[in-house]
């Protein structure tokens, strides 16, 4: 018989996977999808510089500056 067979879990304080877990988006971004894409050095840079060192986030204000507005 183990000696931890029914011991109390001791808490660490580190969660395990759930809702609510990983890092959150800067810009404060609704629900994001993970999407592969390929750009070009010089695009990157841009988008890259647009997003204030943050490429996700240049994109995304790329796209949002090129939406048309609902109506």
């Amino acid at each position: 018989m183990s000696a931890s067979k029914g011991a109390p879990r001791q808490l660490t304080g580190r969660g395990g996977a759930g809702r609510g877990q990983g890092r959150k988006a800067i810009d404060a971004a609704g629900k994001l999808h993970r999407k592969s894409v390929t750009l070009d050095e010089q695009s990157i840079a841009t988008l890259r510089a647009f997003g204030d060192g943050d490429l996700s986030v240049g994109i995304r204000r790329a796209a949002t500056a090129i939406r048309p507005a609902e109506e």
